[in-house]
């Protein structure tokens, strides 16, 4: 048997585990690629411009999920930068400081320069990269409907995406097949099938009501279906939906209610994510203990280690944060 190979092979054993941090749970995980798409016109551009709004000044996003302040690069060849989204962002409240982008005047960005963008990301340091359209910054000459192609320059930039910890939302057109919503996007399904959040919107075109349905999660369970309209202003305003609490008081009542309960729980000590989960499920839905949970670790109020190959959360005391994790 032969002893010894160039290549590198990892036993899993040797593999460090890691939970999921979010950025917005469950719609962006932090250091993967989410896919955000919808037809021209839809609202796609203020949705991004929400997204790099909310991180810039850290704040709650419109489901309660709460963002620490960060910065953005948000690359968009579409709008204009002065016209435009600088001014959706004012209109949203950003702090324009921590939200940048790269001049195109004398050199074309594109996924394919690895190098690049890797060198932006460790100068700018970004928690949020938004690059939108897709179509103009995947690069000269590719064709978007080769499965080789595409993977060849995503494959590497998903890589540099987790090395960093920073969620890529590429923004694309939808096709005008009748495929289900998982097929309706431009180009090779391999742009879906990298993605580990996909988002869609769509128009009702009597109400003017922009819906946004989370189409593919494969780190969580999906998310609730949002919506917005865009008012005579031009600013976006959340709207509630018949099937979905993420505005009404009870929602905010409900993560309140878990918060409490989950640092009751934690008084008697440590307990294993599931065991915590099969604790609180009085209190709420799943997504609803993750909210909660979430909240709590920014406030600094727990924290999570490993240990016996369990995750553990446990009350952020002296004792706890002496723990290696």
């Amino acid at each position: 048997m032969k002893e010894k190979t160039e290549h590198k092979i990892i036993c899993y054993k040797d593999i460090t585990s890691k939970e999921i941090e979010w950025v917005w749970y469950p719609y962006l995980p932090k250091g993967k690629l989410v896919l955000l798409m919808g037809d021209p016109g839809c609202g796609k551009t203020y949705l991004t411009t929400y997204i790099a709004s909310i991180i810039s000044k850290g704040g709650d996003f419109v489901n309660g999920f709460p963002s620490e302040e960060g910065v953005v690069w948000l690359q968009n060849g579409e709008d204009g930068a002065g016209d435009t989204i600088k001014i959706r962002l004012e209109k949203m409240g950003a702090k324009l400081e921590n939200i940048t982008m790269v001049s195109e005047e004398e050199d074309y960005l594109s996924l394919q320069q690895f190098e690049k963008i890797k060198e932006i990301f460790e100068i700018v340091k970004p928690q949020v990269a938004i690059f939108d359209p897709l179509t103009l910054y995947v690069g000269r000459k590719v064709d978007v409907n080769s499965s080789n192609e595409i993977r060849t320059i995503l494959s590497p930039i998903s890589r540099l995406c987790e090395e960093f910890g920073v969620t890529l939302i590429l923004v694309m057109h939808l096709n005008k097949s009748d495929k289900k919503a998982l097929y309706k996007g431009l180009g090779s399904v391999d742009f879906m099938a990298i993605a580990r959040s996909a988002i869609m919107i769509t128009v009702d075109e009597k109400s003017n009501e922009r819906k946004i349905t989370h189409i593919k999660s494969s780190l969580a369970e999906t998310g609730d279906e949002l919506a917005f309209l865009i008012n005579q202003n031009g600013e976006l305003e959340w709207i509630d939906k018949s099937n979905s609490q993420v505005l009404n008081d009870s929602f905010i009542s409900k993560t309140s209610k878990a918060k409490e309960k989950i640092l009751e729980i934690l008084e008697g000590g440590e307990k294993t994510g599931k065991e915590l989960f099969e604790l609180t499920t009085d209190v709420g839905a799943q997504k609803t203990i993750e909210n909660a949970r979430a909240e709590l670790r920014k406030e600094g109020k727990i924290i999570t280690y490993r240990k016996d190959n369990e995750w553990y959360w446990s009350k952020n005391t002296c004792e706890v944060t002496k723990l290696e994790y």
